[in-house]
């Protein structure tokens, strides 16, 4: 049966802004490429008041409420800053992701989910006084004219495009740039391997201080233990978010989900700035249910990415995915899947998966790919801290072991200053 490690979830969610002072860092070079553990870890959820809940296939629904036993006598002893992790952004390491074509686990995985070695395109964009241009808009359209990729820039004013991305034969692609409506063309931009296109616009950036944040948890298995976890730290780590700048409009939302046949399939608190809502809505969650490996992440991401309000000009929206399985393998969920890395990046949503103990390397090249496909970044839970159940070595270069919580804030405050 799937088991969530209760405390490595709780402090997945935890690290969304705890501000760690403590430094714990290992260089590590991973060899392994083989099959992933057997046991799972995972994070619980439940709502207060103000929820969105939808059914499961039986057409039941979820209680309104959390039913935890709320014995908070053992709330302190999950201190936050112990649990281990590395980030591997292969967008930084790209020779390193096109060699893994050799891999053989690699290319099934590629098979299993339809994507495939694909043509990058590098943008950066620079207003008149070069300064980057935030949220802008950029189409990359194949030789017919036919729009087949769209991005937003960063807080850098950087993006990401792609040609070919699920197997298709396009070439000799155009690009156009879109800042307030007014279309720049570029003609013959440069693969990444000649370059990064750099374009230089005749506005003025203006400043932006949206920052939506959203957090997609897999809420299947036990998670007594983590909802402890949760009241005793996360309303420091969200405090913590909001002091890494104090000029952003932040909000924060949430969608925890579960699968096919459990009481509740997703359980959703819209983005808000006020963040009591959110702490409130995640503190009343319990983590049940599941059974088999996959679960409904296709489902989860739709409603992330279709039924939440995204800010329409924002200087940033990461979503979170934590998660230690994948979604269900089936043609039509494949597409789905397909369909909503192709609408966050279209969005200007980076999509940061953080994997906990039971993934396999399927599940691992699958998050990758989400990753790279929204210019965003892939977090792996490590073994170091011993907390939770076997954590599969991702099959990855050299990299360093931080705190969670210290790499979730570098993060946020990466893609918000």
């Amino acid at each position: 049966m799937k088991r969530i490690s209760i405390l490595l979830s709780a402090a997945i969610l935890a690290t969304l802004v705890y501000n760690c002072t403590e430094e714990n860092e290992v260089k590590k070079t991973t060899t392994d490429d083989g099959d992933g553990k057997s046991e799972y870890a995972i994070a619980d959820v439940s709502r207060e008041s103000g929820y969105a809940e939808t059914s499961t296939s039986d057409g039941s629904y979820g209680s309104p409420s959390g039913t935890g036993n709320g014995d908070t006598t053992q709330v302190n002893q999950y201190e936050p800053g112990q649990v281990t992790a590395a980030e591997w952004n292969d967008l930084d390491n790209w020779d390193f992701w096109m060699d893994l074509g050799q891999n053989q686990l690699f290319t099934t995985a590629q098979n299993n989910w339809q994507f495939y070695q694909f043509s990058r395109y590098s943008f950066e964009i620079k207003d008149k006084y070069d300064f980057p241009l935030i949220d802008c808009e950029i189409q990359l359209k194949n030789s017919q004219g036919d729009a087949v990729w769209t991005a937003r820039t960063d807080n850098e004013g950087k993006a990401e495009l792609w040609l070919n991305l699920n197997g298709q034969s396009d070439s000799d692609p155009t690009a156009i740039v879109y800042y307030k409506g007014e279309p720049t063309e570029v003609s013959n931009p440069l693969p990444y391997a000649a370059g990064v296109n750099e374009v230089k616009i005749g506005n003025e950036a203006e400043t932006l201080i949206k920052a939506d944040i959203l957090f997609v948890v897999d809420a299947t298995g036990s998670m007594s233990d983590e909802i402890n976890y949760l009241k005793s730290e996360l309303l420091s780590v969200i405090n913590g978010v909001e002091k890494l700048n104090a000029q952003l409009d932040l909000r924060l939302g949430s969608v925890f989900y579960r699968d096919e046949g459990d009481e509740y399939l997703t359980r959703v608190t819209p983005f808000s700035a006020n963040i009591e809502s959110t702490l409130n809505f995640i503190k009343e969650q319990e983590a049940t249910g599941g059974g088999d490996f996959p679960e409904a992440v296709h489902t989860a991401l739709n409603i992330a990415l279709t039924q939440l309000s995204w800010s329409e000009s924002a200087r940033t929206r990461i979503l979170f995915l934590l998660l230690d399985a994948p979604p269900h393998n089936t043609p039509g969920i494949v597409n789905d899947i397909r369909d909503a890395v192709r609408d966050a990046a279209e969005k200007g949503i980076k999509i940061i998966p953080i994997t906990a103990s039971g993934i396999d390397k399927d599940t691992e090249f699958l998050m990758r790919y989400f990753a790279i496909a929204t210019n965003g970044t892939y977090v792996f839970i490590t073994d170091d801290s011993g907390i939770g159940g076997d954590h599969l070595e991702a099959t990855v270069g050299e990299y360093e072991v931080e705190l969670l919580n210290d790499i979730m804030v570098r993060l946020i405050d990466k893609y918000t200053r």
